[in-house]
């Protein structure tokens, strides 16, 4: 697929809730709210989601969707076109670049997924590799996968859903060439209007095939993100009842807390 120009927002943003550029990507018009001090931190806005970028880790701290119905179907009909690229619109200091995944062993995982985009602009920005986080395939194309089908058969059950999807990192977290942290964990946060409720899918990083769902609030005290600011704080405690991720091997009843970021 040949380039395209990205039509790309940049903005300074600090810990707190700040004006969005692109508020159609969040619920209420929000971004989630940062509870840790990060610096030189941007938002990026898509076509059809926004990015949370740290310069200083190379890597997307959060991208958040509006997923609705109608763009789910027309990304049925799109044929997937690899085209990862380093983001022009990031100063070269603060790129993850190609050679960074090159020998690995670890996927370049989409956080923002390429099936949840509509058109091929936004199938190519979601190449960027400021909407990638180091994965393990077989997390990548295993377990999170069907949680990310999930999430868009939501979207279709019920017209539309907010989404919010990261890494969770602590003490261990590992690095690939010294540059880009590895997540011990994905995060994806799902806010369901329709029921006015929100829970969040999580899942390790490793070969387990395992997840677990948990609130908004559980979510804030792992990352330090609150992913739906506006939300009421009583909806933030509870998780909803999210639809049962189906795979093979899946053993949900051995999955805790405790084992998830190596605590």
């Amino acid at each position: 697929m040949k380039k395209q120009a990205l039509t790309i927002a940049l903005c300074l943003f600090t810990s707190s809730v700040f004006a969005t550029s692109c508020p159609q990507h969040y619920f209420s018009g929000q971004e989630p709210g940062l509870t840790i001090p990060l610096q030189q931190n941007r938002e990026i806005c898509y076509t059809v989601f926004a990015t949370g970028y740290s310069d200083a880790t190379r890597t997307a701290f959060y991208s958040a969707e509006h997923l609705i119905k109608k763009n789910v179907l027309a990304a049925k009909k799109l044929k997937r076109e690899d085209s990862f690229h380093e983001d022009p619109n990031l100063p070269d200091s603060a790129q993850a670049k190609l050679t960074d995944y090159k020998g690995s062993g670890f996927d370049r995982g989409h956080l923002a997924p390429n099936a949840d985009m509509p058109t091929k602009q936004a199938q190519y920005e979601s190449f960027s590799l400021a909407n990638m986080v180091p994965q393990l395939h077989v997390n990548n194309a295993g377990i999170w996968s069907e949680i990310e089908s999930t999430v868009r058969n939501m979207a279709t059950t019920y017209g539309d859903v907010y989404v919010v999807t990261g890494g969770l990192y602590n003490a261990s977290t590992q690095t690939i060439k010294n540059r880009i942290p590895v997540p011990n964990a994905l995060f994806k946060a799902v806010y369901v209007p329709k029921m006015k409720e929100a829970g969040v899918f999580i899942s390790d990083n490793n070969s387990s095939g395992s997840y677990k769902v948990i609130s908004v609030n559980q979510l804030k005290k792992l990352s330090g993100i609150d992913v739906f600011p506006s939300l009421p704080n009583q909806k933030k405690e509870l998780a909803m009842e999210l639809p049962e991720v189906k795979q093979k091997d899946h053993k949900p009843a051995k999955f805790t807390l405790k084992n998830l970021l190596g605590k």
